[in-house]
């Protein structure tokens, strides 16, 4: 997380980089798929900079998905708790 990415174009781990603009696809699983991707990227840094969160907005996205998977088996008060303390808001 936090840098642009050269990846297969099926690569799972990717596809969230692919969708938010901040991944470059290798097309062809060739060595010139491979420098292509690289060169694609390599042109287009800025644009897959731009598109990438600062690691504190991951870190408070997945705080607050986990506080909010977490209800269901927690009560609301100390659920609420943890994400003022966290979160402070």
């Amino acid at each position: 997380m936090g840098i642009p990415i050269v990846a297969p174009h099926a690569a799972g781990f990717a596809q969230q980089a692919f969708a938010q603009g901040w991944g470059t696809p290798i097309r062809e699983h060739s060595a010139d798929g491979v420098a292509n991707a690289v060169l694609e990227a390599c042109d287009r840094l800025n644009e897959l900079r731009d598109h990438l969160r600062p690691p504190e907005d991951q870190l408070t996205a997945m705080l607050r998905e986990v506080t909010s998977k977490a209800e269901s088996r927690h009560s609301a008060g100390t659920l609420r708790r943890l994400a003022y303390r966290l979160l402070g808001n």
